[in-house]
Protein backbone atom coordinates (compact mmCIF):
# COMPACT_ATOMS: atom_id res chain seq x y z
CA UNK A 1 0.00 0.00 0.00
CA UNK A 2 2.68 1.99 1.01
CA UNK A 3 4.30 1.65 -2.45
CA UNK A 4 0.93 2.49 -3.96
CA UNK A 5 0.79 5.63 -2.51
CA UNK A 6 4.58 6.77 -3.46
CA UNK A 7 3.82 5.82 -6.90
CA UNK A 8 0.69 8.31 -7.09
CA UNK A 9 2.57 11.08 -5.31
CA UNK A 10 5.60 10.49 -7.56
CA UNK A 11 2.84 10.61 -10.69
CA UNK A 12 1.83 13.68 -9.28
CA UNK A 13 4.87 15.22 -8.99
CA UNK A 14 5.93 14.43 -12.16
CA UNK A 15 2.40 15.80 -14.06
CA UNK A 16 3.06 18.67 -11.62
CA UNK A 17 6.66 19.32 -13.06
CA UNK A 18 5.43 18.33 -16.76
CA UNK A 19 2.48 21.02 -16.47
CA UNK A 20 4.71 23.68 -15.22
CA UNK A 21 7.11 22.81 -18.26
CA UNK A 22 4.37 22.71 -20.41
CA UNK A 23 3.07 26.47 -19.12
CA UNK A 24 6.49 28.08 -18.98
CA UNK A 25 6.41 26.69 -22.56
CA UNK A 26 3.47 28.39 -23.88
CA UNK A 27 4.46 31.61 -22.22
CA UNK A 28 7.82 31.87 -23.85
CA UNK A 29 5.67 31.06 -26.86
CA UNK A 30 3.51 33.74 -26.10
CA UNK A 31 5.94 36.43 -25.48
CA UNK A 32 7.89 35.74 -28.45
CA UNK A 33 4.48 36.09 -30.42
CA UNK A 34 3.78 39.26 -28.48
CA UNK A 35 7.59 40.77 -29.49
CA UNK A 36 7.17 39.59 -33.41
CA UNK A 37 3.92 41.15 -33.20
CA UNK A 38 4.89 44.41 -31.46
CA UNK A 39 8.65 44.78 -34.00
CA UNK A 40 5.54 44.42 -37.17
CA UNK A 41 3.87 46.70 -35.52
CA UNK A 42 6.01 49.38 -35.37
CA UNK A 43 7.28 48.91 -38.76
CA UNK A 44 3.74 49.57 -40.58
CA UNK A 45 3.82 52.23 -37.79
CA UNK A 46 6.30 53.84 -39.12
CA UNK A 47 5.88 53.11 -42.81
CA UNK A 48 2.45 54.76 -42.00
CA UNK A 49 3.88 57.78 -40.43
CA UNK A 50 5.94 58.19 -43.52
CA UNK A 51 3.17 57.64 -46.28
CA UNK A 52 1.48 60.62 -44.10
CA UNK A 53 4.02 62.91 -44.42
CA UNK A 54 4.58 62.49 -48.11
CA UNK A 55 0.97 62.46 -48.96
CA UNK A 56 0.62 66.03 -46.45
CA UNK A 57 3.31 67.33 -48.02
CA UNK A 58 2.18 66.41 -51.72
CA UNK A 59 -1.61 67.77 -50.39
CA UNK A 60 0.55 71.16 -49.06
CA UNK A 61 1.85 71.70 -53.01
CA UNK A 62 -1.24 71.02 -54.41
CA UNK A 63 -3.05 73.96 -52.32
CA UNK A 64 0.12 76.19 -53.06
CA UNK A 65 -0.24 75.57 -56.77
CA UNK A 66 -4.03 76.03 -56.50
CA UNK A 67 -3.62 79.28 -54.73
CA UNK A 68 -1.03 80.79 -57.01
CA UNK A 69 -3.98 79.44 -59.84
CA UNK A 70 -6.34 81.38 -58.54
CA UNK A 71 -4.16 84.68 -57.70
CA UNK A 72 -2.83 84.31 -61.77
CA UNK A 73 -7.01 83.97 -62.58
CA UNK A 74 -8.43 86.55 -60.81
CA UNK A 75 -5.67 88.69 -62.37
CA UNK A 76 -6.52 87.98 -65.66
CA UNK A 77 -9.96 88.37 -65.06
CA UNK A 78 -9.08 91.90 -64.04
CA UNK A 79 -7.33 92.53 -66.87
CA UNK A 80 -10.02 91.07 -69.24
CA UNK A 81 -12.63 93.50 -67.48
CA UNK A 82 -10.35 95.99 -68.43
CA UNK A 83 -9.90 95.14 -71.94
CA UNK A 84 -13.97 95.00 -72.20
CA UNK A 85 -14.96 98.19 -70.42
CA UNK A 86 -12.21 99.82 -73.24
CA UNK A 87 -14.04 97.83 -75.90
CA UNK A 88 -16.83 98.59 -75.08
CA UNK A 89 -16.19 102.37 -74.81
CA UNK A 90 -14.48 102.38 -78.25
CA UNK A 91 -17.33 100.16 -79.83
CA UNK A 92 -19.90 103.57 -77.92
CA UNK A 93 -17.72 105.88 -79.74
CA UNK A 94 -17.72 104.06 -83.01
CA UNK A 95 -21.38 104.26 -83.17
CA UNK A 96 -21.66 108.00 -81.71
CA UNK A 97 -19.43 109.06 -84.65
CA UNK A 98 -21.33 107.10 -87.08
CA UNK A 99 -25.13 108.20 -85.97
CA UNK A 100 -23.84 111.96 -85.77
CA UNK A 101 -22.59 111.63 -89.67
CA UNK A 102 -26.11 110.44 -90.42
CA UNK A 103 -27.83 112.68 -88.66
CA UNK A 104 -27.18 115.97 -90.78
CA UNK A 105 -29.67 117.94 -92.12
CA UNK A 106 -31.55 116.90 -95.65
CA UNK A 107 -32.03 120.01 -98.05
CA UNK A 108 -35.51 120.42 -98.68
CA UNK A 109 -36.15 119.93 -102.32
CA UNK A 110 -37.08 122.53 -104.71
CA UNK A 111 -40.02 122.35 -107.30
Amino acid sequence: MALFILLVIALLSWFTRQQRSWQDFMNDQNKRWQESIDKQNMSWQSWLDAREDRECDSLQKVTDALDRLTLSQNSMTEKLLLHDAKVEDRFANAIRVVNGTKQTPKKAKTV
